[in-house]
């Protein structure tokens, strides 16, 4: 990840942290040859102020709107040598009809901007400091294309090459639209997205804010997910039966 990028602020910030550790290290060992309490309270103590420093750390230093999973995306989940395929997410729509590239590009260009992390870049903070966003200008162009194809196979070829390999250029927001207009079939509107921007329930999300149905209106937003209240009852029974049988 960034370690690349960064060699000699991240060697600075290690050292800093190392110096903090050995710091807390040595107050430990202070207090309990001085103060005279347990090994086991001095372990615990110095425990709780390495907590401490780390939490103040990242408060100070972290950018709130940049989460940490989102960093570890951002810079690489895995490290180069694992060969480890882009983490990308490609959510798929298919058309009758698709829209003319123009309108799909002015649709695109006032709507899909307005959030954060489709006109941001993620970029690595200075000394190692972790991950930040930066705002920058989107060029729609960049990130809509479009290619004709005659029938369904040859759409199943364009989508399989299409969602494959990186995106096309990481250093501009990472996200991009490939519309394939089938002459003879369905089409198909890619959307490709860096998983640092998010899943694809917030893709789902983002994308309705610009959907509308065949009259023109807003399409409603899905009913809220609900998850199924359980009841612990059950297991403890299972459990209580369980131990009851084999004593």
């Amino acid at each position: 990840g960034s370690d690349a990028e960064y060699p000699v602020s991240n060697m600075v910030i290690r050292v800093i942290k190392g110096a903090t550790h050995l710091g807390l290290i040595a107050a430990g060992y202070l207090t309990y040859s001085i103060v005279g309490i347990s090994a086991g309270a001095a372990i615990v103590a110095l425990t709780l102020a390495n907590g401490l420093v780390h939490y103040i750390f990242l408060r100070l230093f972290r950018d709130p709107n940049m989460h940490p999973l989102d960093e570890a995306l951002a810079c690489g989940a895995f490290p180069s040598w694992a060969k480890s395929p882009p983490q990308i997410v490609s959510p798929i729509l298919f058309f009758d009809h698709p829209p003319e590239i123009e309108n799909l590009a002015d649709i695109i260009a006032n709507h899909l901007p307005r959030y954060d992390r489709f006109s941001s870049v993620p970029a690595p903070l200075p000394f190692g400091l972790g991950w930040t966003w930066n705002k920058v200008n989107v060029d729609i162009a960049q990130h809509l294309t479009q290619r004709v194809v005659a029938n369904d196979v040859e759409l199943r070829e364009a989508i399989s090459e299409l969602t494959l390999g990186p995106l096309q250029d990481p250093a501009i927001p990472r996200w991009e639209m490939h519309l394939v207009r089938n002459l003879n079939g369905r089409s198909a509107l890619i959307t490709r997205m860096d998983h640092c921007i998010g899943d694809g329930l917030s893709f789902a999300t983002a994308f309705q804010g610009f959907t509308t149905d065949l009259n023109g209106d807003p399409v409603p937003p899905p009913a809220p997910f609900k998850r199924k209240e359980r009841s612990f009852a059950p297991s403890i029974t299972r459990i209580f039966d369980l131990v009851a049988a084999t004593t």
